[in-house]
């Protein structure tokens, strides 16, 4: 146990690795909103018709409305949990059992490629339920994960703008709704842009992530 202690407080430690874990933190954020406010407003989830086994059980669920619009408001508030970096471990705990059944459903219903995202996204929550460990451990009234660990001194923009990058190469790459409906080279500014607000994002996140 104290080996594994040791290895979590060094994990914490490393700055690239809090650079990923806000990346990752964010990047669920942004992408659970959207499929949780479309179940808030009530609307559908997907066209599919019921005659296929996918498009018969989003029927189903949106026909309840009640289980449709909670499950929603729960994804938009793990969302917003996740996006404030003192509230991150909450919105760690409140996905957990959202992605975990999304990940069943995807994988029963025999989605087709979709099971390869929900498995990595489960992982990602894995992630961050052992990043958060030690205030996690906390709310369960189990012994701490490891002593608090101090704050990088390394430059915290560099690391912004390094994901700024990252967010550009990915929306060009990508080719996301909205870069697809800009015409001609005005895509380049918008994912150069959508890149940058993303990078700077991330790293206001990190340097509010708590030590």
């Amino acid at each position: 146990m104290p080996a594994l202690l040791r290895l979590h407080a060094a994990l914490r430690a490393s700055p690239w690795l809090r650079r990923f874990t806000a990346a990752t933190r964010l990047a669920i954020a942004v992408g659970f909103i959207p499929s949780g406010w479309t179940k808030v407003l009530g609307h559908r989830f997907t066209t599919l018709g019921t005659d296929t086994t996918v498009g018969f059980f989003f029927e189903a669920f949106y026909q309840n409305q009640v289980w449709y619009r909670v499950v929603g408001v729960a994804q938009v508030l793990s969302a917003i949990l996740l996006f404030m970096p003192r509230t991150a471990h909450l919105g760690t705990l409140l996905f957990l059992p959202i992605i975990f059944n999304i990940w069943l459903v995807t994988v029963g219903a025999h989605f087709q490629g979709t099971w390869v995202i929900t498995s990595l996204m489960l992982l990602a929550n894995l992630w961050l339920v052992a990043w958060e460990w030690d205030r996690v451990s906390a709310l369960l009234a189990v012994p701490r994960g490891s002593p608090a660990v101090s704050e990088p001194t390394r430059p915290w923009l560099g690391a912004g703008a390094a994901l700024g990058l990252l967010g550009f190469g990915l929306l060009w790459a990508g080719n996301i709704a909205l870069v697809r409906t800009t015409p001609g080279l005005l895509g380049f500014p918008v994912a150069a842009g959508a890149g940058a607000v993303g990078g700077a994002v991330v790293a206001w996140h990190i340097r509010r992530m708590p030590a």
